[in-house]
């Protein structure tokens, strides 16, 4: 499972930037991460209790404004436990 992080619209991503870092630290940093998807609006999904399930990257990807730009991918995998 990957997870485009949707933070900012416009413009490069960054991993060192708010909710990107704490996700790209989550192996040392002791927070638990929780994924929910969208499916429609304002409607969310709990998938469980996720951690990283190999180094994050960065792609190229379209942006709003018809230009591309750097986004962070995380890939994930649901915990054994949940």
């Amino acid at each position: 499972m990957l997870l485009y992080t949707g933070i900012g619209l416009i413009g490069n991503q960054d991993f060192h930037y708010m909710q990107n870092k704490t996700l790209y630290e989550s192996r040392t940093n002791s927070v638990t991460v929780y994924l929910f998807e969208v499916f429609s609006p304002h409607e969310y999904t709990y998938v469980g209790n996720v951690e990283l399930a190999a180094n994050p990257y960065m792609e190229q990807q379209g942006a709003q404004n018809n230009n591309s730009r750097l986004v962070c991918i995380f890939p994930l995998k649901v915990k054994a436990n949940e």
